[in-house]
C-alpha cells in the first residue's frame, strides 16, 4: 500500500572487528521506505440526448489502474438536473471509492440536450359565400396541429392573414405562407 514506512536499526546485528577500538553501537536514523500513490485518470465521455428523452447511460475510460476493483465500482453520473435544450459543460462526473494507493484525476464530460424535432401542420379554415355579382373576400384563419404530446398551441403564432378575393362562383384555394408561422418554446 502507498504510504511511508520506517524501521528502527537493530544494533544487536552490528559488529566491528578491530581490537584497537572499544566500539559502542548507537541506533541512528531509522530505515525509511516510501511508496507513492499511482496516478489514475478517469475521463468521462461527453454525451447528449434529445429534449424530452431519458438520459443515456454515461460512459468513460480509466487509465493507470492496476486492478479493476481497486477503486470499487466506477460509475458515471450527471451532476445537474437541467432539462432545457443547451450545452452544459463539465456536468458529467465519476464516482468511485477512494484508495490511498491512487491519486485520482477526473476529467469531467460535457452534456448536451439537443432540440427535439417538431412538425407542426398548419391548416387553413374554409369559408362559403353565395354568389352576389360583386367581388367577395374571405379571410382564412390559421390553426396549428401536432401529434407530439409536448406541443402547446398557445406558443404558436402566425403573422399576417390569408385572404382570397373573388367574384365568380367556384372553389378557390390559397396557399398558407409558412414563413409567417413561428413556435416559441
Amino acid at each position: 500500500n502507498a504510504g511511508e514506512y520506517t524501521s528502527p536499526i537493530d544494533i544487536t546485528k552490528a559488529s566491528y572487528n578491530d581490537d584497537n577500538y572499544a566500539v559502542t553501537f548507537v541506533a541512528g536514523t531509522p530505515v525509511k521506505f516510501t511508496i507513492t500513490p499511482k496516478a489514475v485518470t478517469i475521463t468521462v465521455d461527453d454525451a447528449s440526448k434529445v429534449y424530452g428523452d431519458a438520459d443515456p447511460e454515461f460512459t468513460g475510460t480509466v487509465e493507470g489502474l492496476l486492478n479493476k476493483g481497486d477503486l470499487g465500482t466506477i460509475s458515471y453520473v450527471r451532476t445537474n438536473t437541467d432539462e432545457e435544450a443547451g450545452t452544459y459543460p463539465e456536468v458529467l462526473d465519476a464516482t468511485y471509492t477512494a484508495s490511498r494507493n491512487y491519486t485520482v484525476t477526473v476529467v469531467k464530460g460535457d452534456f448536451e440536450i439537443t432540440a427535439k424535432a417538431l412538425t407542426i401542420t398548419i391548416n387553413g379554415s374554409s369559408d362559403t359565400k353565395e354568389y352576389n355579382g360583386i367581388g367577395q373576400e374571405s379571410e382564412t384563419t390559421v390553426t396549428p396541429s401536432c401529434s407530439d404530446a409536448g406541443f402547446d398551441a398557445s406558443k404558436f403564432s402566425y403573422t399576417g392573414a390569408t385572404t382570397i378575393t373573388k367574384q365568380n362562383a367556384g372553389e378557390y384555394t390559397s396557399p398558407i405562407d409558412i414563413t409567417k408561422a413561428s413556435y416559441n418554446d
